[in-house]
């Protein structure tokens, strides 16, 4: 199996590790339902990290649309733009 002590050891995507099932990351994981409507824990500006499946993803110029679905009904979009002082390096994340 695949250890998060060893994740140097993947190839690099991005700024973060490969995140797989079968490794333990320590990190805790924040729940769709959790972020949204009048007893939401978490609120706009704080970073998270989601677990869920991809529902769907879109391009559009220089940015990208990801939507997260977790559950059946739980769904969050992410964004991810260009950046502007690497434009080669993000161009390929798109």
């Amino acid at each position: 199996y695949l250890s998060y002590d060893e994740q140097e050891k993947y190839e690099p995507f991005g700024d973060m590790a490969r995140i797989m099932s079968r490794s333990r990351t320590g990190r805790d994981f924040v729940n769709v339902a959790d972020l949204e409507g009048d007893d939401a824990k978490y609120s706009p500006g704080n970073t998270v990290w989601l677990r869920g499946r991809l529902h769907s993803i879109r391009v559009k110029g220089g940015s990208c649309f990801l939507v997260l679905r977790q559950d059946s009904f739980h769904t969050v979009q992410a964004v991810f733009f260009k950046d502007k002082e690497n434009p080669e390096f993000s161009q390929k994340m798109i």
